[in-house]
């Protein structure tokens, strides 16, 4: 049988792509005072939102289970299926962590665990390849050692609309906070090499910002990969996403632009409105 390919839910793949590839997700965990949720599951990006602006506080995320892996595992360890599990960054969760524990007792079949270095579609990007890998029939040691070769060249960022949600997952000063906003300065953040850091920085209306942060990480279009694009988002204005899809489709240059919306972890630190563009470079 095929290899089966895995991915946790931070890799914001929507439910028909995760179908139309046969890729099982294993949501992490969004708690909410006392109350623990399952991402994409029980709750939605919008109730993030709406809970961290009545609380004026950001939610708190966790890896999913060992026992969560496991079930999944067992599953296909049953049909004697390897597994190729994708996870987001080891920096930021402790989800490979707990995908590899659960792993110990499953020597029956070959579970390749991949660390994307990655958060988001950055993460898609790779569980999409594995997919289509794994229709090739290649083996999950050989889907493994593709990924590996291709992690490097993924480039993953976003602009953030508002630093407030930043603010209160204590990831910037209330004076940072308080001083982009007033001065309507939108950071681009930059996934690279597991861990986020800032690249340029915007200033002006969304759209107005929208369309600079889109025509600036497309600049050197002869360096991506034409495949494949993602434009991922957390709740946001439709004109938002609208203007970006038209930049990304003028430049008459990918095979695939791929819209959608950031999960719950996503959106937990980094709020509404914020929107990224990634891809693949040659």
């Amino acid at each position: 049988m095929a290899v089966k390919i895995v991915a946790d839910s931070t890799c914001d793949i929507t439910g028909e792509l995760a179908r139309k590839y046969d890729i099982d997700i294993i949501p992490l965990h969004v708690i909410l005072n006392t109350e623990t949720f399952k991402d994409g599951v029980d709750i939605k990006s919008e109730d993030v939102i709406a809970w961290s602006n009545k609380n004026n506080s950001t939610p708190k995320t966790a890896a999913p289970s060992i026992e969560a892996f496991q079930k999944v595992f067992q599953k296909y360890s049953d049909e004697k299926r390897d597994i190729v599990l994708i996870t987001i960054s080891s920096e930021f969760s402790g989800t490979m962590q707990s995908a590899q524990v659960a792993k110990a007792d499953y020597k029956d079949i070959d579970i390749r665990i991949v660390d994307s270095r990655n958060l988001s579609t950055g993460i898609g990007h790779l569980v999409l390849i594995a997919a289509e890998l794994s229709e090739k029939g290649l083996s999950a040691a050989q889907i493994e050692s593709q990924l590996l070769d291709i992690i490097p060249k993924v480039r993953a960022s976003f602009f953030i609309d508002t630093l407030t949600f930043l603010y209160r997952g204590g990831r910037c000063s209330a004076l940072q906070a308080f001083g982009a906003n007033s001065l309507k300065i939108k950071p681009q953040i930059i996934v690279e090499d597991g861990k986020m850091k800032t690249g340029s920085k915007f200033r002006g209306p969304t759209e107005k910002v929208c369309r600079h942060y889109a025509d600036f990480v497309l600049e050197d279009l002869e360096k991506i990969d034409p495949k494949r694009v993602f434009i991922t988002h957390s709740p946001t204005d439709t004109k938002i996403v609208d203007i970006a899809y038209e930049i990304v489709k003028s430049k008459n240059y990918f095979d695939e632009i791929l819209i959608t919306e950031a999960g719950c972890v996503v959106t937990s630190h980094c709020g509404a409105s914020t929107l990224g563009i990634l891809y693949i470079e040659k």
